[in-house]
């Protein structure tokens, strides 16, 4: 080719086109981070508002299984005229109710008898010194630890030998005083004498002793002990109190998989039954054949989305007939005005968390909680 024909292009052309490659490249990268960080936290939001919004959804789910399986609880109880076990069926409430949900849904539904525990309420000096003898503590805390919660709850100031009054604890760093009066929360454990060292641990989490007290002990009924529910460490203490032989008793009630809690328990449901303790009579009331207070956790589940809903309801003293032309309100309100329940409005709007004397529910709801464990 002919020089004249030649192209000469110059170096500086191409550093141009290069630095708006670069700069293209760069602003490129630039969006396309701001993008993936906006997508990001787009993802999180909706995630979020799911969450949050599905929520109200899961209630609705959560108190339709809660009404079905106290249905279920109650019809049993009629038809066999008591509560004793859930071997009655009681203990799978939808598989006895053949009532179907949601199958998105995940359903868990746990069942305790509080009455399975000694009653707060009705435990004595010589009950809880024996309970914690048999947790392992010794004598001299043992007997601090009595002393100190009799101190708390009772309605004086007299302070016993080895509890602690108001003059203690205004001492102390936080200056409080016992509230004289029974536990509402285990919580309270933490501040009281003996328990704040022995039951939690320098970080403040719980300790073994606490785990044992809390299931051996119900600070919501004032019954006997269920001997068709009450677990291995009740069933000891129970035993050393009137004598009777808890091995065979335990044998008995466990079925024959030697297992409590199968669906091959046995039940004791006469005090004329042959395996029904004669010592007894010596243990001051403190067992019986009955589940009175029930504690009731539904927990629905769909995806990352949850709905917790706990109750404590109790057969005692509950009215037993139910009037249907009174059972529709709209809200159910705690004594501090909180909903605690609900059901389809039809002629009264609201109602007091007594109502169920008045509405006829042949159960008791003493305590109601969202999303808490109790």
């Amino acid at each position: 080719m002919s020089p004249l024909f030649k192209s000469k292009v110059c170096p500086r052309t191409y550093r141009g086109k290069g630095s708006i490659l670069i700069a293209v490249l760069a602003l490129t990268a630039l969006v396309s981070f701001i993008l993936l960080e906006f997508m990001e936290e787009a993802t999180a939001k909706i995630k979020y508002y799911g969450l949050f919004y599905n929520r109200d959804d899961l209630r609705t789910e959560a108190y339709s299984v809660l009404e079905t399986t106290m249905a279920v609880i109650d019809e049993i109880r009629e038809i066999d005229n008591a509560l004793h076990s859930p071997t009655q069926g009681w203990g799978d409430p939808l598989r006895y109710s053949q009532v179907t949900f949601d199958p998105s849904l995940d359903i868990d539904i746990r069942i305790s008898d509080e009455t399975a525990k000694f009653s707060m309420a009705q435990a004595d000096p010589l009950l809880f010194n024996m309970i914690f003898e048999e947790m392992g503590i010794s004598l001299q805390e043992a007997e601090t630890l009595t002393d100190s919660l009799l101190d708390w709850v009772d309605e004086d100031d007299l302070e016993r030998l080895n509890g602690a009054e108001s003059d203690y604890y205004e001492d102390g760093e936080d200056g409080y005083k016992p509230p004289n009066e029974p536990l509402q929360s285990w919580e309270e454990l933490r501040l009281i004498q003996g328990f704040d060292t022995l039951f939690f641990d320098e970080e403040g989490r719980p300790t073994e002793y606490f785990n044992q007290f809390k299931n051996s002990i119900s600070l919501y009924h004032s019954s006997p002990v269920n001997l068709n529910s009450a677990g291995s460490f009740v069933l000891t203490v129970l035993a050393r109190l009137s004598g009777f032989d808890k091995e065979a008793l335990d044998t008995y009630i466990s079925g024959s998989d030697g297992e409590r809690g199968t669906p091959d328990d046995r039940l004791i449901n006469s005090r004329e039954h042959p395996f029904f303790p004669t010592g007894m009579a010596g243990s001051g009331g403190l067992a019986d054949l009955q589940s009175q207070v029930l504690k009731v956790e539904v927990d629905v589940k769909r995806g990352e989305s949850s709905f917790l809903l706990t109750t404590i309801a109790s057969w005692t003293g509950a009215n037993p007939s139910a009037s249907t032309e009174q059972m529709y309100v709209e809200t159910v309100y705690s004594a501090d005005g909180k909903i605690i329940g609900g059901r389809p409005k039809k002629g009264t709007t609201k109602v007091k968390a007594n109502a169920g004397a008045t509405l006829g529910y042949p159960f008791k709801v003493q305590r109601i909680t969202e999303n808490f464990k109790i």
